[in-house]
């Protein structure tokens, strides 16, 4: 995103579509389970965007392509019945489709992308789930003329994993990145509230030494100033 956008937000908001998925939840004690769980995940977010069925921008090929995210299997279940190689393309398939209804490109967030692979190598089905993710990510972050951009979140640096072999112009944010002190955002928050007589949010705010650095944590005094009674 250029600086001028990064520095004016209002310019941006609503500008984009954007996906938004968190992979925390895709488990199972096989490879079928855990790819059924992706699979929700991923149709639960096409959902989102029903109005492609009827996107006078969209042609009926692009729409069956749509239809191919959101359908149901048959059973009770409920379970999508997208193939490996819809799931594989997703992503990217509803960037292209949202991009061709908006004439904007699309911004992808992707949270907790490790989840399954963490779960598929305690299960024995790494192999399988590291091929499946290897491909939707590949698909959906590299030539893919409809993204925008993508923030993936996890805990392994994407530069070591194997999953983003081929991709270009990432970006790694780690905690060592972290260099500034929290204290004026704190007071600034605390003063808002009406808490600027109170002296015990810095200290109550939790603190670690990493390195030559002081990480704080953020969560500390916000959940502190939603706590009516004495700060604990």
């Amino acid at each position: 995103m250029a600086c001028s956008a990064l520095l004016a937000p209002e310019r941006s908001v609503g500008k984009f579509p954007v996906i938004s998925i968190s992979l925390k939840s895709v488990d199972g004690r096989s490879f079928e389970s855990a790819s059924a769980a992706l699979k929700t995940v991923i149709g639960n977010e096409a959902m989102r965007f029903q109005f492609l069925k009827e996107s006078e921008m969209l042609s009926e090929e692009e729409k069956e392509a749509y239809a191919r995210l959101i359908k149901i299997g048959f059973g009770e279940d409920g379970i999508y019945a997208m193939t490996e190689k819809v799931a594989a393309a997703s992503l990217q398939t509803l960037s292209q489709l949202l991009a061709r209804h908006y004439g904007q490109k699309a911004i992808l967030l992707i949270d907790e992308y490790d989840v399954p692979l963490d779960k598929a190598f305690q299960a024995g089905d790494y192999d399988e789930m590291v091929n499946l993710i290897r491909n939707l990510l590949g698909n959906a972050l590299k030539t893919n003329d409809s993204l925008y951009f993508a923030v993936l979140t996890g805990c392994p640096r994407i530069s070591k994993e194997s999953i983003f072999t081929g991709l270009n112009n990432l970006k790694a944010h780690t905690i060592s990145d972290i260099r500034h002190d929290h204290r004026k955002e704190v007071c600034r928050r605390t003063e808002a509230l009406g808490r600027e007589k109170d002296h015990q949010v810095w200290h109550s705010f939790l603190c670690c030494n990493w390195g030559r650095g002081i990480f704080r944590n953020p969560p500390s005094p916000i959940a502190m100033n939603d706590f009516k009674g004495e700060p604990k």
